[in-house]
């Protein structure tokens, strides 16, 4: 079951990547349905308690946030809104893990449009593909790489 909620939660990111990349917008309804597919997730698999799926969902989102407050147009709302839908569906650990896999994925692309000179240092992209990817991987392979990350840490 949790692997079908899984795949279903790809093809969502899915869309959420294509749009934002064409249009640099990710619509309300795909925060809802992540969401409310957390919540289905919740009730079919007791994996995760209420409270590590609440901390989740401020644990990148409330730091986005202030980010952007900080530094208008770090993120987009729908990136934060997306990252908070997200949390409350991974969890803590595995929101965080995603977000750095998001933060490497977009690091890697900027540098290399940097290299071949298609963007300036300014220059502004949608981060919401890249959000995806480590969303993404964090659903399937997250706790493997929580995992290791902490095991070489010891």
């Amino acid at each position: 079951m949790s692997t079908i909620i899984n795949v279903i939660y790809v093809i969502i990111l899915v869309c959420v990547a294509w749009q934002d990349y064409k249009t640099r917008i990710i619509r309300n309804k795909f925060h809802i349905i992540i969401f409310s597919l957390a919540i289905v997730q919740m009730l079919l698999i007791s994996e995760y308690r209420i409270t590590d799926r609440l901390i989740g969902m401020l644990a990148v989102s409330v730091p986005m946030l202030l980010l952007t407050l900080l530094i208008p147009r770090a993120f987009g709302g729908g990136d934060i809104k997306l990252m908070a839908a997200s949390g409350f569906f991974l969890g803590m650990r595995l929101i965080l893990c995603a977000m750095i896999l998001a933060i490497i994925a977009g690091s890697v692309y900027g540098i290399i449009m940097l290299k071949n000179r298609k963007r300036d240092r300014k220059d502004q992209f949608a981060f919401g593909p890249f959000l995806a990817i480590g969303l993404s991987i964090a659903a399937f392979w997250g706790n493997e790489i929580v995992s290791w990350y902490l095991k070489i840490q010891h």
